[in-house]
């Protein structure tokens, strides 16, 4: 269970790690974004259930299918990811709308606070495990190299796919993200 949900959290956490280290600009705040997204405790939990039930499911034979919604996903941001990076990350918000899964956030660096924004494309892979795609990472009006997108590329492969992960376990036949909502279907391998 703690295997599978540290794989979502080091999925967002590579993402909010690899911009707070690349994002020292003295650059003003974007435009908020038009829908807040309500965060709570107990959509946190919610989806951290829900990946506990998933993966009791492949653990018992079964297919799975795992629904996961903007609160929920924001929610685990909050309370997991920005409580652990000591106020430097805030006003994280995920959307989850057009295929992609887009991150809202500020980056605070004293004396500076930058917003970033994120954009992963994701999708079931022809051999069976979840495929991404880093298509935005930006700090202020500031897109960041190529070099550091694949360097973030790189540590969310090591994070989704050590060696213990249990999505190794999964064989991810279909990931669809529209309209605040994420689901992903899959089946043991």
């Amino acid at each position: 269970m703690f295997k599978s949900i540290k794989s979502v959290a080091l999925f967002f956490g590579a993402i909010l790690l690899v911009v707070s280290l690349a994002c020292n600009l003295p650059v003003g705040s974007s435009d908020v974004p038009e829908t807040r997204i309500p965060v709570s405790e107990n959509a946190a939990e919610n989806l951290e259930q829900n990946l506990a039930k998933a993966v009791e499911d492949i653990q018992n034979g079964d297919p799975t299918t795992l629904i996961v919604n903007e609160a929920e996903i924001t929610s685990l941001v909050v309370y997991r990811l920005e409580q652990q990076s000591g106020g430097s990350i805030s006003d994280s918000q995920v959307y989850l709308r057009n295929g992609a899964i887009q991150y809202r956030g500020t980056l605070k660096q004293a004396p500076v606070s930058v917003p970033v924004e994120a954009e992963i494309l994701v999708s079931a892979g022809l051999d069976g495990r979840l495929d991404y795609e880093v298509v935005d990472v930006s700090a202020g009006p500031f897109n960041l190299m190529q070099e550091m997108v694949d360097n973030l590329t790189s540590q969310l492969d090591q994070a989704l796919y050590a060696s213990d992960s249990q999505l190794n376990n999964i064989i991810v036949e279909n990931v669809t993200i529209a309209d605040g909502v994420m689901t992903i279907s899959g089946r043991p391998r």
